[in-house]
């Protein structure tokens, strides 16, 4: 009986540690096709990931508290060419245009290039799915610097006059 009533405290010790800011689990980044939350998801990272430090800061209005970011994405991507870009040797024509979906109207990956590594994993009606390595640019939000926040000055600060002489 003392084991199940450790054991039901130690699990409520935890989910409540886990609501606490700065103890929740690891958060993770989302990845867009552009700079827009309702864009094509094109990978999710975690908060950590090393990658995420290099990433470039876009132009922002500095009232918001989010800003976007932009990063070269080096990864391999499942994507969909039509079947005309696929030759009788199973290769992808440089040039094809690849898509997320097998439709023309899906979200836009990447142009072919010559050096991407690109593997046909099967057809779909009209459609190929394939495998590339690429280099793809995405976007995310990361919170505003606080230096832009930092030189405004406070109340308190704004509130203290030095006597005139």
């Amino acid at each position: 009986m003392n084991v199940l009533c450790s054991l039901r405290i130690t699990l409520l010790f935890i989910s409540l540690s886990m609501m606490i800011p700065g103890l929740r689990a690891q958060e993770a980044v989302t990845l867009y096709l552009e700079p827009n939350t309702s864009g094509h998801v094109v990978d999710t990272l975690p908060a950590d990931d090393p990658r995420l430090e290099y990433a470039a800061e876009m132009g922002s209005n500095s009232d918001e508290p989010l800003i976007w970011k932009t990063f070269e994405l080096n990864d391999t991507f499942e994507g969909y060419v039509e079947k005309g870009e696929v030759t009788k040797g199973l290769t992808v024509i440089p040039g094809a245009l690849v898509y997320f979906m097998p439709e023309k109207e899906s979200a836009f990956l990447t142009v072919l290039q010559t050096d991407n590594e690109v593997q046909v994993l099967g057809t779909e009606n009209d459609w190929a799915k394939i495998s590339l390595t690429a280099s793809l640019p995405v976007y995310f939000q990361a919170e505003a610097p606080e230096e832009a926040q930092e030189s405004l000055p406070t109340p308190a600060q704004d509130s203290i006059r030095t006597p005139l002489p």
